[in-house]
C-alpha cells in the first residue's frame, strides 16, 4: 500500500507540472462583419456565435456603442485592431478568451456620445412614420420564441427575455416564451440567463413569427483582471419571487468536500442549511430533510447524503438547471411543507460528444454526453469512491466525524478511530428523444448506494468503544413527455417512482472479560424502507397578460420500518425492550389551478389553489396558494407570497427513556396526524448589474405533528420501554438576507439568518413550548471569491449558534434543553484553470476547517450494565476538522 500511495503521489506532481505549464494556443480565424448601427456588444457576440471565438467585455458599456462594419473575411487581429483603434479599447488574451478593458477614457466617452446624438436625430427624423404606425396598427402580433443551449440543444427554463424597452417575458419548461405585440416595425431582444453569455439584438418584425435563440454557456470561472468586465453572479433570484436560480458550473468556486457537490453550494443561501451525521440531510428553514420535495427530472430523491452528511448524492456535473424555493411556493407544488429542489439533468450535445472527469482523494466523478441521432442522445453521469483503497488516509487526514466521551459532563478523551470503510456510488442516466422542435421525451435512472463502518474506541478505564455502522441504496426512474404548440400551450407528463431501503446498528459497550464482571453491550437497529411514487400532469397557456397553470396527478407512498435496542444479558442470547414496527402507506389524488396576471409591468399577482382526496380516509382537503408582486421603480421589487401546504409521509422526532432524540419515518393513521403548514413569507429584491440584495422575512407554522414518546416501564422482571404517540405543532420565523457584490477580480458574498424555530407536544414540558432540535438563532457565512488570469482563491467563514439537545434529567412534565457552543468554521480552495485546444483542465486544493475547531453537532447518552453496576456516559459528535483535499479536474467539450 505505501508504494501505491507514492506511485500515485508521484503522477499527481508530474501532472500538475504538466497542467500549469504546458503551452497551448488557437487556430487564427477568419471573420466577415456586415452590419449598420449596431451595438458592439451584439456584433461581438454574433461573431462568437458564428466562429466559436470566445470574448469578455461589459456588456453594459459596449451596447452604448453603435458600430457599423463592412468586412469580408480579414483575420482575427485586423478585426481586434479596428475596435481598439476607433473605440478606445484595448484587449488580451486569457487562456483562450479575448478580453476587452479600457484603454482611452477620452475616446471610448466621444463613441458613447456619437451614438446617443445619432439616435436622436434618428428619432426626430422619424416622427412622421411613428405617427404613420400608430394608424395603421394591426390588431395584433404574437411573436414566439425558443430559447437554448447551443451547443446541446437543451431549453432554457426560467429565462428573462426583454422585449423592446421595459416589456419582458419568462421562458417555460420548453425554453418557450410568447409576447403580444401592438405594431410591426424592429424590435430590441435582450436575453441574460444565469451560466449563459447574454445576446442583444434587433428582429423586424411584421407577422406572426417563432424564432430561435441560442445562448452560449460561460466557462464556469471567470478569467479577469482588475481592469477587465467582473465576474458574474453566482446566485440569482429569478422573476419567479419564490423561485432561486442556481447555476451548478459554480459549485466549484464554494469550498467544500467535493467540488461538484451542488448541495455544498446551495447552503451559501440563508434558510437553506445541510445537517451533519448519520441523520443528515436538508434543511430548508428550520423543516426536516424529509420535508422538502427534491427532484431530479421528475424523480423524488428521498435519501441526500453521503459520508455523515459531508456529501450529498447530487451531482453537480449532471445537472443542467436548478431551482430553489425556500417556501411560499405555487400550486403546481405539492406534498411537502418546507422546499423545493427541482432539478433537471443535462440531455446530452447533439453535434458532438462531451467528457468531464474530475478525482480527489475520496472519489472519481465522471459525466458523459453523446449524440445517438440527429435527435436522440444520452448522458450519464457516475460517481465511485476508491478511498476504502487506502483507509489510513481517511484515518489520518479527512476527519469526517470525530467523537469524544464524557462522564458527568466533563469531556475525558477524544476516541482513537480504529477501523473505517467507505464505500458509495452514485448514477444518473438520461435518454433524450426530440421528435419534433415541439416535442421531448426522456427516459431517466437515478441509482446511489452508501455504505458506512466505522469503530471508535476511548482510552479510558475499561476501554470503551462505539461500533456505527450502515448501509442504503436509493433507486428512482422516471418517464417524462414535453409537447409545446406554437401558440403556446405547454403539456408535460412525468412519472416518477423511487424506492430506498436503510439499515442503520450503533454499538456501545466496554472490552471486558465476561468472566471478570460481565459487560452487556447496548444495540441500537433501524432498518426501513421508503418507496415513493409520483405522476404529474402539468399544463401551461400564456393569454395576453395572464397565464394558466393546471393539471393533477397520483401519489403512492409506502412505508416498512423497524427499529430496536437491546442490550445483551448472556452471552449469544439478547432481550428485546424498546421497539417501533409497523407497515403504512398512504395514496393521494390531486389537482390544482394557478392563474398568473400581469396587468402592468410594475404589478403582478397569482392566485390559485390545489386540492387532494386519499381514497383511504375520504377525505378531500383544499389548499390556497397566494402571491404579489410590485416593482416601485427600476431595479426594486417587493414581493409576498404564501399558502396551505400538506404532506401525508414525513420524518418525526424518536425521543427514547435516555432522552436521546433521533428521527423516524412515518405515515399517519389518520387525518389529524398529517402535516398541516401555513406559509406566510414577504421580501424584497435590489437588483443592480454589480449589487444585488435579497431580504425576505417568514413564518411557517406547522400543524397536526406526531412524535414517539418513550417511558420505562417493567413486565415480568424485563426492562422494556413503552412509546406514545404525542400530537404536536412547531413554528418557524425569522429574517434571511443575502448580499452579493461584485467588482474587478472579487465576488463578496453575505448571508445571514435570524430564525426561531420552536415546538409543541401535548402533554409533555407542560404543553409549553422548547426549542426545536434544528434551531439556531444566527446563521453567518461570508464567502470571498477572486478569479484572475486563470486563478481562482476562495474563503468560505460559517458562523452558528449552537445546537439545542435534551439533558437526560428531562422528565415528561419538564423538558431541561442545554445548547452546544457556537458553531465556527472557515475553508479555504486554491484552483488553476487552464484551456488547451480541445479540452479544459482544473487543479486545485481545498482545506476544510483551516482553524482545526471542534464543533460538536451532537451528543447520545448511553448507560451499560457492568453487573452489579451501571455505568452512564455520553458521547460528543464533531463535525469536520482540518481535512486537506486534492482535486483534478478534465473536460472534453
Amino acid at each position: 500500500m505505501p508504494i501505491l500511495n507514492k506511485l500515485f503521489l508521484r503522477f499527481a506532481v508530474v501532472l500538475v507540472f504538466l497542467l500549469c505549464f504546458s503551452e497551448f494556443g488557437f487556430a487564427q480565424r477568419n471573420i466577415t462583419v456586415n452590419v449598420k448601427d449596431s451595438p458592439l456588444n451584439r456584433v461581438l457576440n454574433d461573431v462568437s456565435q458564428v466562429s466559436g471565438i470566445r470574448f469578455a467585455f461589459d456588456d453594459d458599456l459596449l451596447s452604448k456603442i453603435d458600430v457599423t462594419f463592412q468586412l469580408e473575411n480579414v483575420d482575427l487581429n485586423h478585426f481586434l485592431s479596428i475596435i481598439s483603434e476607433q473605440y478606445g479599447l484595448s484587449y488580451r488574451e486569457i487562456a483562450g478568451t479575448y478580453v476587452f478593458y479600457i484603454d482611452d477614457n477620452k475616446k471610448i466617452d466621444v463613441a458613447i456620445k456619437q451614438t446617443r446624438i445619432a439616435k436622436a436625430v434618428q428619432a426626430e427624423s422619424n416622427v412622421v412614420d411613428t405617427i404613420a404606425v400608430d394608424v395603421l396598427r394591426l390588431p395584433e402580433i404574437i411573436i414566439g420564441g425558443i430559447v437554448q443551449n447551443k451547443f446541446t440543444e437543451e431549453k432554457i427554463n426560467m429565462c428573462k427575455v426583454f422585449v423592446g424597452t421595459g416589456n419582458y417575458t419568462i421562458t417555460n419548461e420548453m425554453g418557450f416564451f410568447a409576447h403580444t405585440l401592438h405594431a410591426r416595425g424592429k424590435y430590441r431582444f435582450r436575453i441574460k440567463h444565469v451560466g449563459y453569455r447574454p445576446i442583444d439584438t434587433l428582429i423586424h418584425i411584421n407577422k406572426d413569427t417563432l424564432v430561435e435563440f441560442q445562448l452560449i454557456p460561460n466557462r464556469k470561472i471567470e478569467l479577469m483582471s482588475s481592469r477587465l468586465i467582473p465576474a458574474r453572479f453566482i446566485v440569482e433570484f429569478s422573476e419567479v419571487p419564490e423561485m432561486i436560480l442556481y447555476n451548478p458550473r459554480n459549485a466549484i468556486e464554494v469550498p467544500g468536500v467535493e467540488q461538484n457537490d451542488i448541495v455544498n453550494a446551495l447552503t451559501i443561501i440563508p434558510g437553506i442549511n445541510y445537517l451533519k451525521g448519520i441523520d443528515a440531510g436538508l434543511s430548508i428553514r428550520g423543516g426536516a430533510p424529509s420535508d422538502n420535495l427534491v427532484l431530479i427530472d421528475g424523480i423524488p430523491i428521498i435519501e441526500t447524503s453521503h459520508l455523515m452528511g459531508n456529501l450529498s448524492v447530487l451531482n453537480s456535473k449532471y445537472i443542467q438547471q436548478a431551482y430553489v424555493s425556500r417556501g411560499g411556493f405555487g400550486a403546481e407544488y405539492g406534498g411537502r411543507t418546507a422546499g423545493i429542489v427541482d432539478l433537471s439533468g443535462k440531455t446530452g450535445n447533439n453535434i458532438n460528444p462531451e467528457v468531464d472527469f474530475s478525482a480527489n482523494m475520496l472519489h472519481t466523478n465522471i459525466y458523459v454526453g453523446v449524440p445517438i441521432t440527429e435527435k436522440s442522445s444520452l448522458s450519464a453521469a457516475f460517481k465511485k469512491s476508491f478511498v476504502d483503497i487506502w483507509p489510513q488516509y481517511l484515518i489520518d487526514n479527512f476527519a469526517l466525524e470525530s467523537k469524544s466521551i464524557e462522564f458527568d459532563n466533563v469531556v475525558q478523551v477524544d476516541a482513537d478511530v480504529s477501523h473505517t470503510e467507505v464505500n458509495y456510488s452514485d448514477a444518473n442516466v438520461k435518454l433524450d428523444i426530440r421528435p419534433s422542435e415541439q416535442t421531448e421525451l426522456s427516459f431517466n435512472f437515478f441509482d446511489s448506494f452508501d455504505k458506512q463502518y466505522r469503530n471508535y474506541s476511548y482510552p479510558v478505564e475499561g476501554n470503551f468503544y462505539q461500533h456505527n455502522q450502515r448501509e442504503s441504496r436509493t433507486t428512482g426512474y422516471s418517464f417524462n413527455i414535453k409537447s409545446q404548440s406554437p401558440k403556446g400551450w405547454l403539456n408535460t407528463f412525468t412519472a416518477g417512482f423511487n424506492s430506498m431501503i436503510n439499515n442503520t446498528v450503533s454499538e456501545n459497550s466496554k472490552e471486558q472479560e465476561w468472566a471478570d464482571r460481565p459487560v452487556k453491550s447496548f444495540i441500537d437497529s433501524d432498518k426501513y424502507r421508503v418507496r415513493e411514487l409520483r405522476t404529474v400532469w402539468h399544463s401551461e397557456l400564456k393569454q395576453k397578460y395572464i397565464t394558466h397553470k393546471f393539471g393533477g396527478g397520483y401519489n403512492y407512498n409506502d412505508l416498512d420500518y423497524k427499529y430496536e435496542d437491546h442490550e445483551t444479558k448472556i452471552v449469544g442470547a439478547v432481550t428485546f425492550n424498546d421497539s417501533i414496527s409497523g407497515n403504512e402507506s398512504v395514496q393521494m389524488l390531486n389537482t390544482y389551478y394557478q392563474a398568473q396576471m400581469k396587468p402592468f409591468n410594475w404589478f403582478s399577482f397569482r392566485v390559485g389553489a390545489r386540492a387532494t382526496y386519499s381514497p383511504q380516509s375520504e377525505i378531500f382537503n383544499i389548499q390556497p396558494r397566494y402571491g404579489i408582486e410590485i416593482i416601485p421603480f427600476n431595479h426594486f421589487k417587493l414581493h409576498y407570497s404564501g399558502g396551505r401546504y400538506m404532506q401525508h409521509m414525513y420524518l418525526t422526532y424518536r425521543i427514547d427513556s435516555y432522552r436521546n432524540v433521533s428521527p423516524i419515518w412515518y405515515i399517519p393513521r389518520s387525518n389529524e396526524q398529517v402535516l398541516d403548514a401555513n406559509h406566510q413569507v414577504v421580501g424584497a429584491k435590489v437588483d443592480y448589474p454589480n449589487f444585488n440584495i435579497n431580504i425576505e422575512a417568514y413564518l411557517k407554522q406547522n400543524q397536526s405533528k406526531s412524535y414517539f414518546w418513550g417511558e420505562k416501564d417493567k413486565q415480568n422482571g424485563l426492562d422494556i420501554v413503552n412509546y406514545e404517540r404525542i400530537f404536536g405543532e412547531d413554528y418557524n420565523r425569522g429574517i434571511d438576507l443575502f448580499v452579493q457584490y461584485r467588482t474587478g477580480i472579487f465576488k463578496h458574498l453575505l448571508s445571514y439568518s435570524l430564525s426561531e424555530s420552536f415546538e409543541r407536544m401535548r402533554g409533555i414540558n407542560n404543553d409549553l413550548y422548547f426549542p426545536s432540535f434544528d434551531h439556531q438563532l444566527h446563521r453567518l457565512r461570508f464567502t470571498e471569491i477572486v478569479s484572475f488570469s486563470g486563478w481562482t482563491a476562495s474563503v468560505n467563514w460559517h458562523f452558528a449558534t449552537g445546537l439545542p439537545y435534551l439533558e437526560e434529567s428531562s422528565a415528561q412534565n419538564k423538558l431541561n434543553v442545554s445548547q452546544f457552543n457556537d458553531f465556527i468554521q472557515m475553508d479555504i480552495a486554491l484552483e488553476k484553470q487552464i484551456d488547451f485546444q480541445y479540452f479544459y483542465a482544473d487543479i486545485g486544493v481545498t482545506v476544510l476547517n483551516v482553524l482545526d475547531r471542534k464543533n460538536v453537532i451532537a451528543k447520545k447518552n448511553i448507560r451499560i450494565r457492568e453487573e452489579p453496576d451501571q455505568i452512564s456516559y455520553r458521547t460528543r459528535t464533531y463535525a469536520t476538522l482540518f481535512s486537506p483535499l486534492l482535486y483534478i479536474n478534465l473536460r472534453y467539450e
